[in-house]
């Protein structure tokens, strides 16, 4: 068994090949910490990716605190897991802790794979699976967004993923008819509004998008307003989607239980891979199907031993630093058969974009 022996971090500001526009602000690069986690004979690999500058310094310090921790330790990552979120109970295990132990849970299970010399999909008992992406889109115009999703459909996408809540509700309806147009009858045109709304407002607005057959309406209220989600899944026939910000497989299972969304996705880093694989039991154990948030280098992998299995998010913030960056073929992605999860860096690419 592998013993672990150090952890270190860089960071860099990856571009991104076009500004992304949410409810909440603009992000024009993807600020990322690495993390590579050595062992005996491997090192495993993640990053985390940072919103706001001001979070830079306290997840860099957070990972190399936590990854001190571990100095000695035998690579077990779910035993890892629960010891660490066991030991920060009190102070908790959300916002920056909880990207920490994500980002370090990730690592761990890059390097258990590349001990074994096999691929993380195979580690973890399943097979390389194509899974659908959907293209995620930012607040544009109905032009820009028209010619965005053009460019996505050339690599055979057909379910798109746009930004939405503009201060004239008549836009997102514009944007969702040129989508529809790119996506054809038979693909997916989906809504996020990244908790933009109370549930009265979003009742409101659903009521005049209910024909434009929508795939989901995403975190129409804030994230932990599981009454407010149930109250707007109940005044529409558009399904509810929410997840990302979810922490915990018990968090799922809360909001399941609470009737608040018709389907789930999970951000890899946020509730780690290892959360990840007890919270696709929970929507197995509710026939809920499951997308992802970011992270396809991980997700991909995890997405092949997911039940209900869905779609996954495609929004590059990666590819810039990374040697074989995961691609879209046929509109969809599977996992590669290098060991572990496939991530090596670039070492030009980081010296070029490093804070």
């Amino acid at each position: 068994m592998e013993t672990i022996r150090s952890i270190s971090t860089h960071v860099v500001k990856a571009p991104l090949a076009r500004p992304h526009r949410t409810a909440s602000g603009t992000i024009d690069d993807a600020l990322l910490v690495l993390i590579d986690i050595e062992c005996d004979e491997v090192v495993g690999r993640s990053y985390i990716f940072v919103y706001s500058p001001v979070a830079i310094a306290s997840t860099v310090s957070l990972v190399k605190e936590i990854g001190a921790l571990l100095i000695g330790q035998s690579l077990e990552p779910s035993r890892v897991y629960d010891e660490l979120r066991a030991q920060f109970r009190i102070l908790g295990t959300t916002g920056m802790v909880g990207y920490a132990l994500g980002g370090i849970d990730m690592a761990l299970w890059d390097a258990l794979a590349l001990s074994f010399d096999v691929p993380l999909w195979r580690l973890l008992g399943g097979a390389p699976t194509p899974i659908r992406v959907y293209e995620s889109m930012g607040m544009m115009s109905p032009g820009d967004t028209f010619a965005e999703a053009q460019a996505a459909e050339s690599a055979g996408v057909t379910a798109f993923k746009v930004k939405a809540g503009h201060g004239d509700p008549s836009q997102d309806r514009a944007v969702a008819e040129v989508l529809r147009e790119v996506a054809g009858p038979s693909g997916d045109v989906m809504f996020d509004y990244n908790q933009a709304f109370t549930p009265q407002e979003a009742c409101r607005r659903l009521a005049g998008l209910a024909d434009l057959d929508l795939a989901w309406i995403e975190e129409p209220v804030a994230a932990d307003d599981l009454t407010g989600h149930a109250q707007v899944r109940a005044s529409t026939t558009i399904p509810v989607q929410t997840g990302e910000n979810l922490w915990t497989a018990a968090q799922l299972e809360r909001v399941l239980r609470a009737g608040a969304a018709d389907l789930v996705m999970l951000d890899a880093c946020r509730i780690g891979l290892t959360g990840w694989l007890r919270a696709a039991a929970v929507a197995d154990a509710h026939a809920t199907p499951l997308s992802t948030h970011f992270y396809p280098e991980i997700s991909t992998h995890a997405m092949c031993v997911t039940p209900t299995a869905h779609y996954v998010e495609w929004l590059d913030v990666s590819s810039s630093i990374l040697l074989d960056p995961v691609e879209v073929h046929d509109g969809a992605v599977s996992p590669g058969d290098q060991p572990g999860a496939g991530i090596t860096w670039d070492q030009k690419a980081i010296e070029r974009y490093a804070i």
